[in-house]
């Protein structure tokens, strides 16, 4: 793949790009505001199920077969998915006129859409695709050595993450979101601090726990109010796809950011001092929550 390395960047910039924007808009369209919690603790849960099982069995079958192997079969379920997408229809207001400039207007008028805003900019440095998930891998792989650790590693996480997003669908009410928001940045800050300062297992150890449990619920909080937001009246009649396609301009932008300051602290200091990055990350959090429960109170 090195030796193929900016096309695969551009293919998968383009499929990420494809992929995720009309998922997005699907999803804020074919599920209310009043079940989306449930919803999206539920479709998590699933997934992490699955995050349990497939680890350990990549974990052993690595040992005997290659990437590109495995790569065939993983290939075969994007075939599936693909072919599925022909059965979800499309909403009326996918013929209207694309206004960006409009809403602009509305973006610079209302303070909820533009905390909304806020939010994918802040997690596309931290988990969500940003360069805390980068480095904290790199470190993963340093420190746990073979595949078959990794995948114990991997399963135990996935556990935590799935009594998570069952707590989440089924126990924790709205009106604690911004509560549970703001103490989820702030212990994901003093995570990410100790690790940044001090990078051995122990404290790799307690990131992973905090990632997979307190940054795990900011992300669903942050996913659900973000969505609802697009379901009031003049964002959901006009703006929906507009509001989609500058959340998407904002994660891009801040993972992009995220990665340039990657390749330069590696290349002006070295890689040892890569872990200091997550110290962004950290504040980028706490920023986070602090945004995402005021956006909670929003009706």
């Amino acid at each position: 793949m090195i030796n193929y390395i900016y096309l695969i960047g551009i293919i998968k910039g383009i499929a990420d790009g494809l992929y995720y924007y009309p998922k997005n808009i699907l999803d804020s369209e074919k599920i209310s505001n009043e079940i989306r919690q449930k919803f999206s603790g539920l479709v998590n849960t699933v997934n992490k199920i699955t995050s349990i099982i497939i680890p350990l069995c990549l974990g052993v079958l690595l040992t005997y077969f290659s990437y590109t192997d495995l790569g065939k079969i993983f290939f075969m379920l994007f075939i599936f998915m693909f072919l599925i997408s022909f059965w979800i229809n499309d909403s009326k207001h996918y013929d209207k006129k694309f206004e960006m400039k409009k809403f602009m207007q509305l973006l610079k008028n209302n303070k909820n859409v533009k905390r909304a805003m806020v939010v994918p900019f802040l997690s596309g440095i931290t988990y969500s695709s940003g360069v805390m998930g980068l480095i904290v891998t790199l470190y993963n792989i340093n420190v746990f050595k073979t595949n078959l650790n990794l995948g114990f590693v991997d399963s135990i996480t996935a556990i935590i993450s799935l009594l998570i997003c069952i707590l989440y669908s089924s126990k924790i009410k709205t009106k604690s979101f911004k509560i549970i928001s703001i103490v989820s940045g702030g212990v994901s800050l003093i995570s990410l601090l100790l690790f940044a300062i001090f990078p051995n297992v122990g404290t790799l150890i307690i990131y992973l726990l905090i990632r997979y449990s307190f940054i795990l619920i900011l992300s669903l909080i942050s996913e659900n109010v973000t969505v609802n937001i697009t379901n009031n009246k003049e964002i959901k009649t006009k703006f929906k796809p507009e509001y989609y396609c500058m959340l998407d301009i904002l994660f891009s932008i801040s993972r992009a950011c995220g990665y340039i300051i990657l390749l330069c602290v590696t290349y002006l200091f070295g890689s040892e001092y890569i872990n200091y990055i997550l110290i962004i990350a950290g504040l980028s959090l706490l920023l986070e929550g602090i945004v995402v429960g005021k956006l909670s109170e929003t009706k």
